[in-house]
């Protein structure tokens, strides 16, 4: 299993590393002159350093940065963005770092800055090295100033952190000619929604009959749906107890469940989290025949489960039909044991195990196919079953088939 999954990151690897996702974009030229083709679109989560850019698929690459043009438009996501000379606070915020020294940390440069809102007064945002995001705004012919927010050491404290939230008051001075919205801008969270919603009030109380571009608020990524699937399992009873001195059959189980992806980043949603939970059953039969060719002992077990797996994803983000690899955990708990019988000759009938285990860990891999609302995968598992004895190992392995449609 180990081999699986060290094969199975290095193939995300190797294909992350090769993948090119050309669209149409639109180049802002230093001389404000417009360029078509295409762009390797990331759907960033950071504004990105550089862009690829051909004038078609068969052109040569180029590559350009915030130096060399004044912007870039992504035509199918509708995301524009800007070349600006910035000045920003990128302080690592983390409470260690604050607590430990009162030192700032500022970014001076030229970067590509994601426009929210075009109006009397454009919202831009950044997020910096540190995952934190900056919101920043100018105006025709001004400087790009920073919404400022910052975080330090409280005075006369080794342990309290305080936040300055200077944005209120430079919002409430922006919006000053429309008291309204300054009320709303002195009170306001540093989120993009009501930033966003903020700079296009304004442009509205300002320029009502003047055109306003808003970037629409991106809706959830999250997925999810209900799944069928069929487990084939072969149990191995290992070690000295008598229950590991005979054969046991194969079964099977189906899956009914529910599942639900959630995406690491907005990285062109290559990877994924994802949950599942399903029903399943473990059953196992073992039969020991004497030396008159009868029957002399007879195992029947079945226990049913609920079963929560937690995985991680890779899915090739090109093409209609696009393969992926999970590797995962599960977790499952016993929900009722149906049988659990032990036959000997001469016996009274008995259990076959005494108190069985009543949660079983797995981990598993699989390869699969993603094509619109559905997925189908090909799954490799392995359990640690259901004995609580140390001389009776119960180790399962199955191979599933699983369809998973989103709703």
């Amino acid at each position: 299993m180990k081999r699986l999954v060290t094969c199975l990151l290095i193939l995300c690897t190797l294909q992350a590393a090769a993948q090119k996702n050309y669209v149409p974009a639109i180049i802002i030229t230093p001389e404000s002159d417009s360029l078509r083709g295409l762009v390797d679109y990331r759907n960033w989560r950071k504004a990105p350093e550089s862009i690829h850019f051909r004038k078609d698929l068969s052109a040569a690459e180029q590559t350009f940065t915030p130096l060399d043009i004044r912007g870039f438009l992504i035509l199918p996501a509708n995301e524009l963005y800007v070349s600006r000379p910035v000045k920003l606070d990128i302080t690592d915020e983390s409470i260690d770092r604050l607590l430990a020294t009162d030192e700032r940390e500022h970014l001076e440069d030229t970067v590509f800055l994601l426009n929210i809102v075009q109006g009397v007064y454009n919202l831009y945002v950044y997020m910096d090295e540190h995952d934190r995001y900056h919101y920043v705004y100018d105006a025709e012919g001004q400087p790009v100033q920073e919404l400022q927010v910052l975080r330090k050491k409280a005075p006369g404290s080794s342990s309290a952190i305080l936040t300055l939230n200077h944005y209120q008051q430079q919002l409430y001075l922006l919006f000053g000619d429309c008291p309204s919205i300054a009320k709303r801008a002195s009170r306001a969270s540093y989120r993009e929604n009501n930033l966003r919603e903020l700079f296009a009030a304004y442009h509205r109380c300002r320029q009502p009959s003047t055109a306003l571009t808003i970037k629409q608020t991106e809706k959830s990524s999250v997925r999810w749906g209900v799944l069928a699937g069929f487990s084939a399992n072969t149990i191995r009873f290992t070690g000295d107890h008598p229950l590991a001195r005979m054969p046991y059959t194969s079964s099977a189980s189906v899956l009914p469940g529910l599942f639900l992806d959630i995406p690491c980043s907005r990285q062109r949603q290559q990877y994924w989290l994802g949950a599942e939970l399903y029903y399943k059953t473990q059953d196992a039969s073992g039969e020991r025949i004497g030396a008159r060719g009868q029957p002399v002992e007879q195992v029947d077990l079945k226990f049913t489960y609920l079963q929560l797996n937690v995985m991680f994803r890779y899915v090739y983000p090109k093409g209609r039909v696009r393969p992926f690899v999970n590797v995962g955990w599960g977790n499952a708990v016993v929900l009722s044991e149906n049988e659990n019988k032990r036959f000997r000759e001469g016996y009274r009938d008995s259990e076959a195990i005494d108190g069985p285990r009543k949660h079983e860990g797995s981990i598993f891999g699989g390869l699969g196919v993603q094509y619109g609302r559905f997925q189908v995968e090909a799954r490799h598992a392995r359990t640690n079953g259901f004995s609580p004895y140390n001389a009776l190992g119960t180790g399962i392995r199955s191979w599933q088939g699983v369809v998973r449609v989103r709703i």
